[in-house]
């Protein structure tokens, strides 16, 4: 008698889901931590969901509907999407706050580098008169 492949032991859920094929249309199934499968799209297909979202055309539910989503998983993408965007954001922010601070360092630098000019200059002077103010009193 010929066993259910299912109920092999050494076929694994994986395997069997190869045998039997799973209609994914390119997507591909992936085990999660629990033990349950769930598909695995990749990240154009994604992507493009969420652009198709954000464009405001369509509802949530019409979206996924059309491109064979559950509304809950096109919704956790669109989150991913907007935290990973207020992220970015912010780093592009913090840099430019950077790049700021460093120009200011830079022009502060500048400034005190020509205060110091002018401060040896004016000490050099002062120094030069004090010899001759010394020397005229002495000769």
């Amino acid at each position: 008698m010929a066993r259910d492949f299912w109920t092999q032991p050494d076929l694994s859920k994986e395997k069997a889901a190869n045998i039997v094929g799973n209609g994914l249309k390119g997507r591909e199934k992936r085990m999660s931590g629990k033990g349950k499968s769930h598909k695995a799209y990749p990240a154009e297909f994604k992507a493009k969901c969420v652009r198709e979202l954000l464009d405001g055309d369509e509802t949530l539910p019409q979206v996924a509907s059309r491109n064979g989503l559950a509304p809950s998983v096109l919704s956790k993408w669109r989150s991913q999407v907007l935290e990973d965007m207020d992220a970015t954001l912010g780093a592009e922010a913090e840099r430019r706050r950077e790049a700021e601070a460093e120009r200011a360092r830079a022009e502060e630098a500048g400034d005190l580098n020509r205060i110091i000019g002018q401060l040896a200059v004016e000490r050099d002077y002062l120094q030069r008169e004090a010899r001759r103010a010394v020397g005229a009193r002495q000769g």
